[in-house]
């Protein structure tokens, strides 16, 4: 008896009316949508202009998707994004005067990873170990010649030094600006 249709249409629109009752429906789970879209905009704005901070402000999960029930206290998941960093797939994407960051995937990284291979801000050509002072240098891996991302960045002012022939430093760029 329960795995016949009609038991499981009568089910489905019962369960409807239950949720309805307690007010998740499709118009409160607009309106919760709506609500988390209005709460990134003001943190981000917030953190732009209070903080001159670079950041852009996700939320996502069960809040930002309408779909919690009042009452069962759900976290809500926050995710900030550094404007300064541009991330591309392809060269074609690089942009002058940012911190580009150009996603590598070779045989050395584990399925669903990548690397993060810095780029010159000036011309768009890869930076070779040998050509660069970085402070924090903490923040940097050396691949072969490769320049990298350290995966424990998180966040920290990036400035970005050439060296000339004379062994000056030349500023190039620090975290886009």
């Amino acid at each position: 008896m329960t795995n016949t249709p009609e038991f499981k249409r009568a089910l489905s629109l019962r369960l409807s009316e239950i949720l309805g009752e307690i007010g998740l429906n499709k118009q409160m789970v607009l309106k919760r949508r709506r609500a988390s879209l209005l709460n990134e905009f003001i943190w981000t704005n917030a953190f732009k202009v209070l903080h001159e901070n670079p950041n852009t402000v996700y939320r996502f999960g069960s809040q930002s998707e309408g779909t919690t029930t009042p009452g069962l206290k759900s976290d809500s998941d926050l995710l900030m994004h550094n404007d300064d960093f541009y991330v591309i797939h392809d060269w074609s994407d690089w942009k002058p005067g940012k911190v580009n960051l150009l996603i590598v995937q070779d045989n050395t990284t584990s399925p669903g990873y990548c690397l993060l291979q810095v780029l010159d801000p000036i011309e768009p050509t890869p930076i070779s170990p040998s050509q660069l002072h970085l402070v924090p240098s903490r923040f940097l891996v050396v691949k072969g010649e490769r320049l990298l991302l350290n995966n424990s960045y998180r966040g920290n002012k990036v400035h970005l030094y050439k060296l000339d022939n004379n062994g000056r430093r030349s500023h190039m760029v620090r975290n886009g600006r």
